[in-house]
C-alpha cells in the first residue's frame, strides 16, 4: 500500500515519506523477488480489515514491472464514507525506474499519473518542479531503498518530493498470526508514517494515520 500508504499506495488514507541521503543510484529492493511473486497485504484499522494491497513482479531479464493494486473503504454504522482504489505499473531496467504509469481514484477523485525517463535520463511527465536527470524511485513503500533516498516521486500525483528517515533499530512485530523481527524507520516530510523491513529487505508492516479522521492504519503482510 504504496506508503500516504506503503506507505504506501494508500497516500489517499494517510501521507507519507522517506531519508536524507543524496540522490545516488535508486536500485530494486534487497528482498528477493521471482518472475510471477505476489506480495500481498491486509490493510486494517482499529482492528478491522478494511482493504487490501498487493504487489506482483514480472521479470524478464534487465526488465523488471511491478503492478500495484490497492482497495480500500472505511465504513461507517454501516455506510461506506470513504473508498480507495489505486492501480499502478512500475517499470525498471538494470535496476533503475524508468517509467511509472498510475490511475487513482480517491474517493470519487481521479488521478492519473504518466511519468518516464528517456535514455538521457531526463523525466517527461513531472508534476511541478523538475528533478533533473537521475535516478529516481516511486513513494510505494514495498522497495526497502525508499530509506536511503533524498527525495521521492509520488506515484499518486506526479510530483517528486522531499523526504527524511530515520531508524528506530530492530523491533519484534506482531503480525497476525506471528512474530517477525524487522528494522523500524520513521517517515517525515509532505508525507508521514513509520515502515519496517525485515532482514531481508522485505516490507512487514507500515503505519498511517488517514486523512479522513486521523484514525491510524497499518498494512501488514499476510
Amino acid at each position: 500500500m504504496t506508503l500516504k500508504p506503503a506507505c504506501t499506495a494508500l497516500f489517499a488514507l494517510a501521507a507519507f515519506a522517506a531519508p536524507h541521503k543524496a540522490h545516488a543510484a535508486a536500485p530494486l529492493p534487497t528482498c528477493p523477488v521471482t518472475n510471477g511473486k505476489v506480495a500481498s497485504y491486509d490493510i486494517v484499522r482499529n482492528g478491522n480489515v478494511i482493504g487490501h494491497e498487493s504487489f506482483r513482479w514480472a521479470i524478464n531479464g534487465p526488465d523488471t514491472t511491478v503492478t500495484v493494486d490497492v482497495n480500500a473503504s472505511l465504513h461507517a454504522l454501516g455506510i461506506r464514507v470513504y473508498h480507495y482504489e489505486h492501480h499502478g505499473e512500475e517499470k525498471w531496467h538494470a535496476g533503475q525506474l524508468v517509467a511509472l504509469a498510475t490511475n487513482t481514484d480517491d474517493d470519487g477523485i481521479p488521478r492519473h499519473v504518466q511519468v518516464v525517463r528517456d535514455p538521457g535520463g531526463a523525466w517527461h511527465g513531472i508534476v511541478g518542479a523538475q528533478p533533473g536527470p537521475g535516478p529516481l524511485i516511486d513513494s510505494n513503500v514495498w522497495n526497502d531503498q525508499i530509506v536511503q533516498q533524498s527525495r521521492l516521486l509520488n506515484h499518486e500525483t506526479g510530483e517528486v518530493v522531499p523526504l527524511h528517515t530515520s531508524s528506530a533499530g530492530e523491533q519484534s512485530v506482531k503480525l497476525s498470526d506471528r512474530q517477525v523481527t524487522a528494522t523500524q524507520y520513521e517517515l517525515a516530510g509532505p508525507v508521514k508514517g513509520t515502515v519496517w523491513y525485515d532482514g531481508n529487505g522485505c516490507l512487514v508492516q507500515a503505519m498511517f494515520h488517514t486523512k479522513v479522521d486521523g484514525s491510524l492504519i497499518e498494512m501488514q503482510a499476510r
